[in-house]
C-alpha cells in the first residue's frame, strides 16, 4: 500500500490532521469518527500521523516540567523511533483497531459536546487548552482538553498553551486578559503571548492599538493597559502584516528579526526584535515556540527568566554590593524584590522619583541573586491635574494614600508642598495630611490632584 503522503492530496492530509485534533480535543462527531476510522484502518501512514500527534499531546501535558529544548527534542526523536519501528508499522491494523476503540470511547459523549458547542446551529467555542498545570484563572476551572468559552479570559498567573481551531497555537503568560471569539482571531487586551501558525492555518491578533495578520510565521506580542498603554510586536519567523488603529489605511509588513511598537496614538515605530521578554514562554513550550527557542538559545538566554514589574516605586538606592537598585511594589502578583539597575540605565534611574508609578522589564539568570533591569519607564498621568474616584487600598498615617479606581491605574497621592523652603515656613499641606489620616482603608473616595514631580493631593471626600 502506498504511504499516506504519497497516496493522498494536500486537502486530505489536512483533513486527517483536523480529525486527529478533534479526537484529542474531544469534539469528534459520529460521522467524523467513521471518517477517521476509515483512514486508520486503510493506511499505515495515517497511523503514523496519529501516533505522532499522540506523542505531541503527551509532551504538552507535561510542559510544566520545563525540560531543556535539546532534551525534549531527543525525547521526541526516541518516541518517533519507537512508534515507527518496522514491528509497529507491521502491526498497524491492530494499532488502528485499538485507536478506533479509543476514538469510540471518546465519542460516547459527542452529542453532549455538540449541544454544548452549538447555538442556533453555529459553533461558538473556538479553542482548546492544551496545557497549563500551574495556570491561575480568575474564572473557570480549565483543565487539559477544556474547550475555552468565547468570553473575556483572565489568566492571573502562570502560563497556558492553547490551540485555536483556525490553525494557530498560542502560549500565554499571566497576567493576561484575552478572548477568542472566532477560530482565527485573538483579542489581546493586556498581557503577553507567543503565536505559531501551521502552514494551513490563519490568524489575526487584535490589541487596543493594532491588528496583526499572520502570513505564516511565529511572533510574540505584548499589550499593556492604562494611561500609558502600548503594544509591541516581535517577529521570529516568516512575516506579519500590521494595521495600526491610528492610521487604518496604512499596512506594514514585518519580517523575521523585526519588531514594532505602538504607544497611545503615536505612529508605529520599527526596531530590531528581541526574544528576551519571551524566554519564559519558550522554556514552557518549546514544542510550540520553535523559532523563538532557537533565537533564545543562540543569544544564550536559555535558563534565564524574564518578566516585568509595574507598580509603586517604594525606594531606590545605591549599595556597594549590588550598585543601583529599585524596589517596586506591584499591584498584584509576586514581588521580585530589589531589581538591580545596570550602568547603561543610570540616567533613567536618576530621573525616577520615589512614590511614582513605574514599569520595569527585567531578566534573571541562575547565576544572579537579583533580577537585572533591561528597561525602566515612568508611568505618569497623561494630564497634569484631574479627579479620581476609587477605593482606598493603602495609606501611611498622614504621609500618603493609594487609591484604585474601578477602571484605571492605582496610584499613590501625597500632600502638596506649600510655601517656600522649610527655613522660610514652607511645609507639607496640613489639610491634606489630616484628610489622609482620617481616610479609612476600604472606603470609596473622590480626590482632586495635581502633578508636581509626584501626584499631589488637593482635596479628598468620602463617598461611602
Amino acid at each position: 500500500m502506498r504511504g499516506f503522503e504519497a497516496s493522498q492530496g494536500t486537502g486530505e492530509r489536512r483533513r486527517l490532521r483536523e480529525l486527529i485534533e478533534a479526537r484529542y480535543e474531544n469534539t469528534l462527531g459520529r460521522e467524523e469518527f467513521r471518517e477517521l476510522e476509515h483512514y486508520l484502518r486503510n493506511d499505515d501512514k495515517a497511523v503514523e500521523e496519529y501516533l505522532d500527534q499522540a506523542a505531541l499531546w503527551a509532551e504538552l501535558s507535561f510542559l510544566a516540567k520545563k525540560e531543556p529544548v535539546e532534551e525534549q527534542t531527543e525525547l521526541r526523536q526516541k518516541r518517533k523511533l519507537s512508534f515507527f519501528s518496522p514491528a509497529i508499522i507491521s502491526l498497524s491494523a491492530a494499532i488502528a483497531a485499538g485507536i478506533v476503540a479509543l476514538v469510540y470511547s471518546a465519542s460516547q459523549n459527542t452529542q453532549e459536546k455538540e449541544n454544548e458547542n452549538q447555538v442556533g446551529g453555529a459553533t461558538f467555542l473556538h479553542a482548546t487548552l492544551l496545557s497549563g498545570p500551574e495556570a491561575v484563572w480568575r474564572s473557570g476551572n480549565f483543565k487539559m482538553g477544556s474547550r475555552l468559552p468565547p468570553e473575556t479570559l483572565h489568566l492571573s498567573a502562570g502560563m497556558a498553551a492553547i490551540r485555536m481551531d483556525g490553525g494557530a497555537s498560542l502560549v500565554v503568560e499571566g497576567p493576561s486578559i484575552f478572548s477568542i471569539n472566532k477560530p482565527n482571531e485573538l483579542f489581546l487586551q493586556e498581557g503577553k503571548v507567543l503565536v505559531r501558525l501551521r502552514d494551513d492555518g490563519d490568524i489575526s491578533v487584535r490589541t487596543p492599538h493594532a491588528t496583526v495578520r499572520d502570513l505564516g510565521t511565529e511572533f510574540g506580542i505584548m499589550a499593556s493597559a492604562g494611561e500609558d498603554s502600548e503594544s509591541q510586536f516581535d517577529v521570529f519567523e516568516g512575516e506579519v502584516e500590521i494595521i495600526s488603529r491610528v492610521d487604518a489605511r496604512t499596512k506594514r509588513t514585518f519580517e523575521a528579526g523585526e519588531g514594532g511598537k505602538i504607544a497611545g496614538k503615536r505612529k508605529l515605530e520599527k526596531y530590531e526584535s528581541s526574544v528576551a521578554p519571551y524566554v519564559n514562554l519558550t522554556s514552557f513550550a518549546p514544542q510550540i515556540c520553535l523559532a523563538s527557542s532557537k533565537v533564545a538559545k543562540k543569544k544564550n538566554l536559555r535558563g534565564s527568566k524574564t518578566g516585568y514589574t509595574e507598580g509603586i516605586l517604594v525606594e531606590k538606592g545605591n549599595s556597594r554590593e549590588i550598585g543601583f537598585w529599585l524596589d517596586v511594589r506591584p499591584d498584584g502578583g509576586k514581588d521580585v524584590g530589589e531589581i538591580v539597575v545596570p550602568d547603561k540605565l543610570s540616567e533613567e534611574f536618576h530621573e525616577l522619583v520615589s512614590h511614582n508609578r513605574v514599569k520595569v522589564i527585567w531578566k534573571k539568570t541562575s547565576r544572579e541573586k537579583h533580577p537585572v533591569a533591561t528597561s525602566i519607564k515612568l508611568v505618569r498621568p497623561t494630564e497634569n491635574k484631574g479627579t479620581v474616584e476609587g477605593l482606598v487600598v493603602a495609606k501611611s498615617d498622614n504621609e500618603w494614600i493609594e487609591i484604585k479606581p474601578a477602571e484605571g491605574t492605582m496610584r499613590r497621592y501625597l500632600p502638596r508642598w506649600l510655601g517656600g523652603p522649610p527655613n522660610q515656613g514652607g511645609g507639607l499641606d496640613q489639610e491634606a495630611k489630616d484628610l489622609i489620616r482620617q481616610a479609612e482603608i476600604g472606603s470609596t473616595v473622590q480626590a482632586k490632584w495635581i502633578w508636581d514631580e509626584r501626584i499631589r493631593l488637593v482635596s479628598l471626600r468620602k463617598i461611602r
